[in-house]
């Protein structure tokens, strides 16, 4: 009996072994601390592979301390941002809330397979929530969030959101917003189906603004 269980217990470390040394694949841990210093519960920490030709990413949430470990992550470049959007906090790994450059990218490579970041959330966004709804019935529809600065329009973000949506906007910044569902016209900031009639959306507080927006659809020939 005492074999069997020594046995069993050699090939469960063996098993261990193989899932930490996966071929290809490495690693991105550390922690996530607020403006103070101070440790961030519960903050999704996002690792973006670069040059995809798909959006590929993986994320792992914050412990009690603050700690984080993505794992299994291909070799390659990554953007990596932290966020807790719940609390207002938004990935300022994007430049459409950090306004600035990049962050330098973390390369992961066989010589190099893990890697150790100190990341802090400090910037709070604005929120805009609501609903998006058919115009005529009513039915709740899940739709695409464009945003753009105003004054950098290929400075954008794109989101897709559920029918009760919630998304941060940058706070004292410009921002037009549009937003599109298959089947509808196309709803501009502050309820055109105009483009050129549109004006930005500017927030200069984090209280949120409740904005339900209703979407046309698109007339079919008969």
């Amino acid at each position: 009996m005492s074999r069997v269980v020594i046995c069993a217990s050699v090939l469960a470390l063996f098993s261990g072994l193989a899932v930490l040394a996966s071929p290809g694949t490495g690693s991105i841990q550390g922690t996530v601390v607020d403006r103070h210093g101070k440790p961030v519960r519960d903050a999704r920490v996002i690792a973006a592979l670069l040059g995809a030709p798909e959006p590929d990413e993986k994320s792992a949430r914050t412990d009690a301390n603050g700690r984080f470990v993505v794992p299994d992550l291909p070799w390659g470049k990554y953007r990596v941002g932290a966020e807790k959007p719940e609390e207002g906090y938004p990935n300022m790994s994007l430049t459409f809330y950090s306004n600035g450059p990049e962050p330098a990218p973390v390369s992961l490579n066989p010589a190099k397979p893990q890697a150790n970041l100190h990341l802090t959330i400090k910037s709070k966004a604005g929120v805009l929530s609501g609903t998006v709804s058919d115009a005529v019935s009513n039915d709740p529809v899940r739709a695409t969030f464009l945003l753009r600065r105003a004054d950098q329009p290929e400075n954008l973000l794109a989101v897709e959101l559920p029918s009760n949506y919630r998304i941060l906007v940058p706070l004292d910044t410009d921002i037009k917003v549009e937003v599109a569902a298959p089947g509808y016209k196309t709803w501009y900031y502050p309820g055109t189906l105009e483009w050129r009639e549109s004006s930005p959306l500017h927030l200069k507080n984090t209280e949120p603004l409740k904005l339900d927006i209703q979407l046309d659809r698109i007339r079919q020939d008969s």
